[in-house]
């Protein structure tokens, strides 16, 4: 693991603390996506160049409609916390990875964030990610729980929401 994606990761722990402490009641499994994240993140860190280009911004959107346009069975949609060298903190993001584990992002296309990229998030299967998208006529999965009542956060994702390649069943 690199440095860049061992400090994302503790970073990431330290914000699901605190958030644990201040839902120290929520009646759930995962007080933040954050703490999600920790728990079943995964870390990419080998960027690769791609002619996926997308708007700026809309980073679920861009990932979802390349997901959808190239039905590539190799191609993983995945959200999670995303930096580079020259990004100030994480940010919330969405991107694909390819069976290598490659990072193929249609948002962050700019040669600085290239440059010491780390990310970690979880990597969903192709049908379960349409399934949220027409449940909830919005684009991401974890931050728009709130329109599946809090599903994920409550009860946890199964294992067959995950892509087995990335989050061994």
């Amino acid at each position: 693991m690199t440095s860049k994606l061992e400090r994302l990761r503790s970073n990431l722990q330290e914000y699901a603390a605190a958030m644990d402490r201040i839902y120290a009641n929520f009646p759930g499994k995962y007080s933040s996506t954050q703490k999600l994240i920790v728990e079943l993140g995964i870390g990419f860190d080998r960027k690769i160049k791609s002619s996926y280009i997308g708007e700026p911004r809309e980073c679920h959107k861009n990932a979802f409609d390349v997901l959808m346009e190239y039905p590539k069975p190799e191609l993983y949609y995945c959200e999670g916390f995303a930096t580079y060298a020259e990004a100030i903190m994480p940010v919330y993001h969405a991107w694909l990875v390819n069976e290598r584990g490659e990072i193929i992002d249609p948002t962050w296309h700019k040669q600085a964030s290239f440059i010491e990229p780390a990310y970690i998030g979880v990597a969903f299967e192709r049908e379960f990610v349409q399934i949220v998208a027409v449940e909830t006529g919005i684009y991401g999965i974890l931050e728009n729980d709130r329109f599946r009542d809090f599903q994920i956060k409550r009860l946890g994702l199964a294992p067959e929401d995950l892509c087995p390649q990335f989050h061994p069943r």
